[in-house]
């Protein structure tokens, strides 16, 4: 248990630092390095889980904490997403990385109506909540009470979601 309770912190880590450094690739140049490109495959690949969960469960689980720390990764992103226009020079940074991270889950027809997507099933939604609650499930031993803080916030989003699920049948 311990064993896993060490790789949601470092899970946690990698979304922080993920989502510090996706905002400064905006500014750098615009390689497969860039932290825009960084920021779509972290969240091509929270998608990929996300759906493969959805899949397997055949609904999407707020409380689920794999699910909670894919939504955190996604709220982590959001600021990029939003920013990252298609008339953007980075945008097919954006768009590259999630298809990467997505294992070709996501395509590029579709991508842009995941970001969309995304972007707007965010919206609204306190991502602060989200993120502190992964966080605080990561570090603590109490892992239901830390999620039960959380899932209604999950929950105002997973709807959205099962509409961007749609995309990928």
């Amino acid at each position: 248990m311990k064993k896993l309770y060490n790789l949601i912190v470092l899970a946690v880590i990698a979304f922080a630092a993920v989502s510090c450094g996706s905002t400064a690739g905006i500014l750098g140049t615009s390689t497969s390095s860039s932290g825009v490109y960084s920021a779509g495959q972290s969240v091509g690949s929270s998608i990929k889980n996300i759906y493969s969960q959805y899949k397997t469960d055949g609904k999407f689980d707020a409380s689920n904490v794999n699910n909670l720390l894919n939504i955190a990764t996604l709220a982590a992103n959001y600021n990029t997403l939003k920013e990252t226009e298609k008339s953007s020079q980075y945008y097919g940074d954006l768009i590259k990385g999630m298809i990467v991270g997505s294992s070709n889950l996501i395509q590029e027809n579709t991508a842009d109506k995941v970001k969309t997507g995304i972007v707007s099933s965010l919206s609204g939604v306190n991502l602060g909540t989200i993120i502190n609650s992964a966080a605080q499930s990561a570090q603590d031993s109490n892992t239901a009470k830390n999620v039960e803080s959380a899932v209604t916030e999950v929950s105002k989003i997973s709807n959205s979601l099962t509409n961007i699920f749609s995309i990928f049948q």
